[in-house]
């Protein structure tokens, strides 16, 4: 969790380049805050369905099956 920002961001630099020139700061952030939030409670709601953690994390890594840069639209 501790780099998911900078992951994130580097990800749409990447894969969305002509969204990241176009993109404010704010409208960045919002999206790495957003793509977190949702990332954990979709975490946590597993881990509280009785999962462990190690097959809540198996779960959600085979379900991202995007590229998170790809999704972001300035």
């Amino acid at each position: 969790m501790v780099n998911a920002g900078a992951v994130i961001g580097d990800s749409i630099e990447r894969y969305a380049p002509h969204e990241w020139i176009k993109a404010t700061s704010e409208k960045v952030y919002e999206f790495v805050k957003d793509s977190v939030r949702n990332k954990c409670f979709a975490f946590l709601s597993l881990i509280q369905s009785g999962l462990t953690t190690e097959e809540t994390l198996e779960l959600i890594q085979n379900e991202q099956d995007t590229i998170i840069g790809k999704t972001f639209l300035a």
